[in-house]
């Protein structure tokens, strides 16, 4: 949301840009920060206004930026780094002495919390994780009109194909697992983003300590 003016504070500056699969993306919302269970109208801004961003921003941008895709680093580390290394001018050697291993605990409530429990090296293990959790009939629909909604263009300049994707998602066997849980967890996501629990506790608690309230646009 803030990236004109990250390019604005760094006219000189050079920026990569780094995509996932949209359909990964939205089932590790599930799986990590929901445990299973449909949340994917709490991410709503990162789904739809991020992605409209990122790829307005890399686009208007394109003279001084770099785009490249989890899967590309996943598979490919020194092929992906090097691309990198060389955008920026940095000179760097590879060889079998490099440890890629990851042996830190990520620090922080937006990361991911449970990366370094699972994984302690880059592992391709992940990019088809999606498929067992985007599998029942409502899940699929959804995506299916998600990636539709990102559109052909948008999908292009983050480096997928929205043909491909939408065959990958259909070639996913269905599951009946979640469907009814998904369809009213997605009612009443619908009632959260409307009445915003969050935002309105805080103004009570702004009431009750006698505050004067603002609107948000």
């Amino acid at each position: 949301l803030i990236l004109e003016e990250i390019f604005k504070l760094f006219p000189k500056g050079k920026f990569v840009f780094l995509f996932r699969n949209p359909l990964a993306v939205i089932a590790s919302y599930i799986s990590t920060w929901g445990e299973g269970k449909w949340n994917v109208f709490k991410f709503n801004v990162d789904l739809f206004e991020g992605y409209r961003n990122l790829t307005k921003s890399l686009k208007d941008h394109s003279e001084k930026s770099i785009s490249i895709k989890f899967e590309d680093v996943v598979i490919d580390q020194e092929g992906s780094l090097n691309n990198i290394f060389n955008y920026l001018d940095i000179k760097t050697e590879f060889s079998d002495d490099i440890d890629l291993s990851i042996d830190k605990e990520m620090i922080g409530k937006m990361g991911h919390p449970k990366t370094t429990s699972i994984y302690d090296e880059i592992n391709p293990e992940p990019l088809d994780k999606w498929k067992g959790v985007i599998n029942n009939r409502f899940r699929k629909k959804w995506a299916k009109k998600y990636l539709e909604s990102l559109g052909k263009g948008q999908l292009e300049i983050m480096g997928y194909s929205l043909e491909n994707l939408l065959a990958e998602l259909d070639s996913v066997a269905i599951v009946r697992k979640n469907n009814i849980s998904d369809f009213i967890r997605n009612i009443y996501g619908y009632f959260y983003c409307l009445i915003e629990p969050a935002m309105f506790k805080e103004k009570m608690i702004a009431i009750l300590n006698r505050k004067r309230l603002r609107i948000h646009d």
